[in-house]
Order: structure tokens, then C-alpha cells, then sequence
């Protein structure tokens, strides 16, 4: 068998362990990284470390030379490698820059959205610095440590083969793209309710203030388009005029579309 890290499926309901194997003993992780002096027990001669025997480990797993127990090995050096492997891939695949606050001494400064290996890092190390709330570079923006950041993100960018949409450049335009679409959707759903209320001209439209005076509230549905619908309103149960509502969904306050009609 391959020395090395192995995950073995627990007994019962405990969880999976990950195990170094190592001169035919598993001996179990108790830190990230850290592995115990002492091999895998089996309690089925007592349930201390003198008296529990040690598990011997083959192709199936850890198992137990008295009672024949056995924790069946989940997954090999290889399977554990491929994984870190293909988590790599997916983080180089993902990695970008992101924005991190605004520094005095050195403008806004942005943060890798995950780990780098040696080698790339020791490439943008000179790019890099690493900011808390004691140096002298003063955030004005965040009031935490900003950790290790870049002012040189196009460099980074390129250094670290950061392409296409995951690119700080790209970033910028999609939010501003975004903002534009939310600008004209806000555009779009004003119109829309001026429309509906045209219908009503010359009626009093009232805030819907049901909630707070229990004398008055909105009645049946008169009026209604995709997303909004006008009701009757009603004060002390007599029909004083309508009111306009968002249905679900609808971002936009009915007051940008009524603006200087209503009646309060």
C-alpha cells in the first residue's frame, strides 16, 4: 500500500477519518495537517490506550486482528490528490480580483477571491501589500484589516492569466451594464403605472395608510396591469378615491409615479 493520507469511513455515525498510513498502521488526523503518534485502537479489549489493540492497515482499511472490525478505506492518496487537484482547477478557473476599500497612500486596492500557489504568488508578491487599520496607509472606507491587497489589479490580472469576464475591467462594465438595465426597468415600470392611472383622471389618489389609521383602507381591485393595480380607497367605509399598488415583485414606490398627487 501507498504511504500516505487515506480517508476511512467512520463507525456508526461518526463521521469520515482522514488517516496517515504509514508502516502498516492508520494514524488519525487531530489537526489540518497533523497526524497523532499513536495508531488507530479498537476498543473491543478496552477502551484505553493500554488496553485497546492497535488496528493493522491493508487493502481494505484499518482493521482490528482481534475482532476483525474494519473502517473500509473511502478514499486512496490518489483519490484525495485528484480531488485537491480538480479544486485547484476549479479555484484557477473562478479566481479573480475583487474589491477590497479605498486607502489614502494608495487609492482603492483589490483582493484575489482565493489562494494562489507558490509560484504564482512569488510572481505578484511585489504586486501585493498587506494593510491593517495601523498603517500609516489609513483607510478612509473600511474599518477592518484589508489583508494582503493590490492598487495594481491590470498587472495582477495579467501576471496571473486573469481573462474575460473575470477580468476588474469586465467587473466594471457588467455592474455598469446592470445599472443601466435597472435604470430602464425603474423607466419601464413608471411608465407603465402612469399609464394605468391615466384611466383615473381627475380622482383623488390617496396613500395607503390603512395600516396606521384603521379608519380607512383599500377596497376592491379596479384597475390593474403587470405590476400594479389601482383600488378603491375608503375612509370611515365611504369610497374617497383609489389607490395605487405594487403587486409582489415591483421594485418601484407607487409615489414615483403619483409624485405630487396624493391626497394624505
Amino acid at each position: 500500500m501507498e504511504t500516505g493520507v487515506y480517508l476511512l469511513r467512520g463507525p456508526g455515525d461518526v463521521p469520515n477519518i482522514r488517516a496517515r498510513f504509514s508502516q502498516g498502521r492508520f494514524y488519525p488526523e487531530t489537526a489540518p495537517g497533523r497526524f497523532s503518534a499513536n495508531p488507530i485502537l479498537c476498543g473491543c479489549t478496552g477502551k484505553t490506550a493500554t488496553t485497546a489493540t492497535p488496528m493493522v492497515g491493508d487493502d481494505r482499511g484499518a482493521v482490528c486482528p482481534r475482532c476483525g472490525k474494519t473502517l473500509p478505506i473511502v478514499q486512496t492518496p490518489a483519490d484525495l490528490r485528484a480531488d485537491e487537484e480538480q479544486r485547484e482547477r476549479e479555484r484557477a478557473a473562478n479566481l479573480r480580483l475583487v474589491f477590497a476599500g479605498r486607502t489614502e497612500d494608495f487609492g482603492p486596492v483589490w483582493r484575489l477571491s482565493g489562494r494562489v500557489g507558490r509560484s504564482e504568488w512569488s510572481k505578484i508578491r511585489p504586486l501585493m501589500r498587506y494593510l491593517t487599520r495601523a498603517d500609516e496607509a489609513g483607510m478612509d472606507a473600511d474599518d477592518h484589516d484589508l489583508g494582503w491587497v493590490t492598487p495594481h489589479p491590470e498587472e495582477v490580472e495579467r501576471v496571473l492569466g486573469i481573462t474575460g469576464d473575470r477580468t476588474v475591467a469586465a467587473q466594471r462594465a457588467a455592474r455598469e451594464a446592470a445599472r443601466v438595465a435597472a435604470d430602464q426597468l425603474r423607466e419601464d415600470l413608471i411608465r407603465e403605472g402612469e399609464t394605468l392611472c391615466e384611466q383615473f383622471h381627475g380622482r383623488r389618489f390617496f396613500a395607503d395608510w390603512s395600516w396606521d389609521d384603521y379608519s380607512q383602507c383599500a377596497g376592491d381591485v379596479v384597475a390593474e396591469s403587470d405590476h400594479w393595480q389601482v383600488r378603491e380607497y375608503l375612509i370611515d367605509g365611504q369610497t374617497v378615491g383609489v389607490c395605487l399598488e405594487a403587486k409582489d415583485g415591483n421594485p418601484v414606490s407607487p409615489g414615483d409615479v403619483i409624485r405630487g398627487r396624493w391626497e394624505w
